[in-house]
């Protein structure tokens, strides 16, 4: 009866982790697509930080609302555990707007692919965490696709190289501590989004200033700019929300995987919705990233079942357990 109740509570476990995932990933790609189709192109608004900065916002509003309808119970977290957590987002995001500036678009698509051995390095210097040799053989096999599907001749200069590298540093620990700050606070991702979403906007102040700034005073918005840009804000907010979800039930290269799939279903989305061009070498690409990702999470279940034996095994063997 006791295994018959793990099971079952394993099951719920692995489903809810399941919808976790794909509500980031359609979320997200939703976002993607309401942006470059809607808010930039039709909108006209090209103010990425100012975009994000709305975005957290609305993710704050929504966080105050469903706390007070008592949807969940906000929680005192350490604030300075909070502002670390924003300053390094805010770092990547300034960091990102200036490798878009200085570099061109192939060479910035290249350089999000470092961000998987950073994440691995990252975190086992931080935390001694180590990936086993399946995980790493897919993670090979993904970045392998990625590169095939976004590479485009890249031009290098030495600006534009520091401002991608630390973009990568900043977002890969980002990345890492979306699931560590969670466990270390004991919070859940709506508590720790009150108070990370509003701080991270605060911070974003300091890189508005480097992001068209000018052009954003003078920006004035029609009624559909308004609609699509609040569509985008509603959307933001899901994949935040998501995104602490996911990464909290599963792990920071976990989320890297699914930020990969994301590139995928941009791309195909981009192809359905838009007509967009899709050359054979994004066809190759797109493949084999998708083989890579289902082999990556055969490999994460292996290790995790090898995890679980190797816990009961501890167990029956010390003489101490009951």
């Amino acid at each position: 009866f006791f295994s018959q109740c793990m099971r079952t509570l394993q099951t719920m476990s692995a489903a809810r982790t399941a919808f976790s995932v794909s509500l980031n990933i359609v979320a997200a790609v939703a976002l993607i697509l309401v942006n470059k189709k809607a808010v930039f192109e039709v909108a006209n608004f090209h103010f990425g930080t100012a975009l994000t900065i709305m975005h957290f916002l609305f993710t704050w509003a929504c966080c105050v609302a469903a706390a007070a309808c008592g949807t969940f119970e906000p929680k005192m977290l350490d604030i300075v555990q909070i502002f670390k957590l924003s300053l390094v987002f805010s770092s990547y995001i300034l960091f990102q707007n200036m490798s878009l500036v200085h570099n061109s678009v192939g060479f910035y698509q290249i350089m999000k692919i470092a961000n998987t051995p950073a994440i691995l390095i990252m975190e086992y210097i931080l935390y001694g965490k180590k990936q086993g040799y399946r995980v790493l053989v897919s993670l090979v096999v993904i970045c392998f696709g990625i590169f095939a599907a976004v590479f485009t001749e890249p031009k290098l200069n030495l600006v534009g190289t520091i401002h991608a590298v630390l973009a990568v540093l900043f977002n890969s620990l980002y990345t890492i501590w979306g699931k560590h700050k969670q466990d270390e606070l004991k919070c859940n991702s709506p508590q720790l989004l009150l108070f990370q979403a509003p701080v991270s906007a605060a911070f974003l102040l300091v890189p508005l200033f480097f992001d068209k700034f000018g052009g954003l005073i003078t920006y004035s918005p029609s009624t559909t700019g308004i609609m699509f840009i609040s569509i985008s804000c509603l959307t933001a907010a899901v994949v935040n929300l998501s995104f602490f979800w996911m990464v909290g039930r599963t792990n920071a290269i976990t989320a890297n995987v699914v930020g990969y799939v994301k590139t995928v279903f941009v791309f195909l989305g981009g192809f359905v919705l838009f007509a967009d061009a899709l050359t054979l070498q994004n066809m190759v690409g797109i493949t084999i990233t998708l083989v890579g990702s289902a082999v990556f999470m055969w490999a994460q279940m292996k290790d995790n079942d090898d995890a679980t034996k190797q816990k009961m095994l501890d167990q029956e063997g010390d003489p101490q357990s009951p």
